[in-house]
């Protein structure tokens, strides 16, 4: 599966700590944009909740294990 840009910046503010709100400001989107991207990128990754697809996007795009 292949994320888009926005959705990788998202997911790097997660990792970051920041919350859905300070997410918006950042990004310029509303609160209820990103809470739908990241309701998306957990259906995506095949996630549990956001922590887990933090994880998934952590071991399959930054983490190399080789």
């Amino acid at each position: 599966m292949k994320l888009s840009s926005r959705e990788i910046r998202i997911l790097e503010l997660l990792c970051d700590g920041y919350s859905d709100k300070e997410i918006a400001i950042k990004l310029k989107n509303s609160p209820r944009t990103i809470q739908t991207h990241i309701t998306r990128l957990i259906l995506k990754l095949n996630a549990r909740n956001r922590t887990a697809a933090v994880a998934i996007y952590l071991k399959k795009y930054v983490i190399d294990f080789a």
